[in-house]
């Protein structure tokens, strides 16, 4: 009998330390997915820029800007990238733009980024991303419209940004 009263207590102990740590840690509980699929992404992002600069160095193969949805693929024909990564937001590819940011451009690559979309959720991935870039304001860089070659100007480093020339949406990207 004292044994089941002490495993009722045990119970009751326990479900108390979780309702404990869930309202302790609840907003880290939260934001931990998007802290996730942000490093995910930050993450992809170096490794395309790598694998382009590693195929532009050793070899001296440049890309076009307007190679687009294509990117990853040409990388991997050319043995710089072993594998497709695809957005872990929606599974998109990823794309590219010149320099000063102009989708299609028959000039260099200088630019690869993804669409997260316009939700909430990508929203906060776009916080995490530009937090793990060093950026101490993030809500200045993500919640102010730009276009890419604004952007790029202001901060020529991996960040994240909500862009009106591409349907308002949130777009991670890094120059390369």
């Amino acid at each position: 009998m004292s044994n089941v009263i002490v495993g009722i207590i045990g119970v009751i102990l326990f479900i108390g330390l979780a309702l404990a740590s869930a309202l302790l840690l609840g907003a880290d509980f939260m934001t931990a997915s998007s802290t996730t699929q942000g490093a995910v992404m930050s993450s992809q992002l170096q490794q395309l820029q790598q694998s382009y600069l590693g195929m532009k160095m050793r070899r001296g193969i440049t890309l076009q800007a307007d190679v687009g949805t294509n990117l990853s693929q040409t990388l991997v024909n050319n043995k710089a990238l072993t594998a497709i990564p695809l957005n872990p937001i929606n599974s998109g590819v990823y794309l590219s733009a010149d320099a000063a940011g102009t989708v299609g451009s028959t000039n260099e690559l200088g630019v690869i980024y993804t669409r997260l979309g316009q939700s909430a959720k990508a929203k906060e991935i776009c916080y995490s991303i530009e937090e793990m870039a060093g950026n101490t304001n993030p809500s200045a860089a993500v919640d102010t419209n730009l276009t890419f070659s604004v952007r790029l100007a202001q901060a020529p480093r991996l960040g994240c940004m909500r862009t009106w020339n591409m349907g308002n949406e949130f777009v991670a990207y890094i120059p390369v």
